[in-house]
């Protein structure tokens, strides 16, 4: 604030008020009454007065989201410089990349913390993990299909008797999973 001093009676005057960085004018104040919402505040001294100029920080938004494979929370309202806390979580089957603000990365952590001096709009990354699928063929045939494939995905492996051979089924750690030669799956594990 400008503008205190010792005035003559009857003099104008005119007291000034300039929100710093990240807060807002809220009025001029006396004996806890507003007396002006203006920051530039004009009178005539009749007396002896002591203004004070009330500021509020200002509201900054932030926007959590979440890419396929896991949640995002914390958004919100927040002042300026208070501190926000936003956490990524993994589903099943998916491993959290880390936040972003646009294209680049600000957090490897899922529970990322910053002080708040603009909005901003944070997405949480997930990757779904990769999963060994091995084929194996006793004599008598081929196989397809093995490879590393992502969390939920749909994959098909296929055997191909030789001449003079039959299909028998598909066998994991002993026990029969599958009858058909061509066998569809969905992806949760290692097999």
């Amino acid at each position: 604030v400008t503008g205190a001093g010792n005035f003559d009676y009857n003099s104008n005057i005119t007291v000034k008020a300039t929100a710093s960085t990240g807060y807002n004018f809220a009025g001029w104040y006396e004996n806890g009454l507003k007396v002006s919402d203006s920051q530039t505040y004009s009178f005539v001294v009749k007396s002896n007065r002591t203004l004070e100029a009330r500021f509020l920080p200002n509201k900054y938004s932030i926007v959590t989201n979440a890419t396929t494979g896991g949640t995002a929370t914390g958004g919100g309202s927040f002042d300026y410089n208070s501190k926000a806390t936003v956490t990524a979580k993994a589903d099943a089957g998916y491993s959290f990349l880390g936040w972003y603000n646009g294209s680049t990365k600000v957090s490897d952590s899922p529970a990322y913390s910053f002080t708040v001096t603009e909005s901003v709009n944070l997405t949480a990354k997930f990757s779904a993990d990769k999963h060994s699928i091995v084929t194996n063929a006793t004599a008598g045939g081929t196989v397809t299909g093995a490879g590393n494939f992502d969390y939920n995905s749909n994959i098909t492996v296929k055997a191909t008797p030789n001449t003079g051979y039959e299909f028998n089924g598909w066998y994991e750690n002993g026990s029969k999973v599958s009858d058909s030669q061509t066998y569809s799956f969905v992806v949760k594990n290692n097999r």
